[in-house]
């Protein structure tokens, strides 16, 4: 469906990274120093290998739990991504059911 999209010129080439992040969300120091590699290592690296824009406008910064926690503190440093999207675990999706 994607490939389709693309094709018919109603979809712009993208690319999904997902980072593992196994760090404390307690230790602000850590956090900045990931934040920092994401946005100064990982970006240009992906925007040099893929045609994906390059610029703000064209990228999201995406998280859940302490992602989304890191999620956040990106899109708030900096202008470096148009949208940002968090999901906290603590609170139930919405589409979960309980019971």
């Amino acid at each position: 469906m994607l490939a389709d999209l693309l094709d018919a010129g109603q979809l712009s080439p993208l690319a999904f990274l997902a980072v593992p992040g196994p760090f404390d969300r307690s230790d602000d120091e850590y956090l900045q120093q990931y934040a920092d590699f994401v946005r100064q290592e990982m970006v240009p690296m992906i925007e040099e290998k893929y045609p994906v824009g390059g610029t703000a406008n064209r990228r999201a910064v995406i998280g859940v739990s302490a992602g989304g926690a890191l999620a956040i503190r990106m899109a708030l440093q900096g202008q470096d991504f148009c949208m940002v999207a968090a999901h906290p675990p603590q609170y139930p999706h919405p589409l979960a059911r309980t019971g």
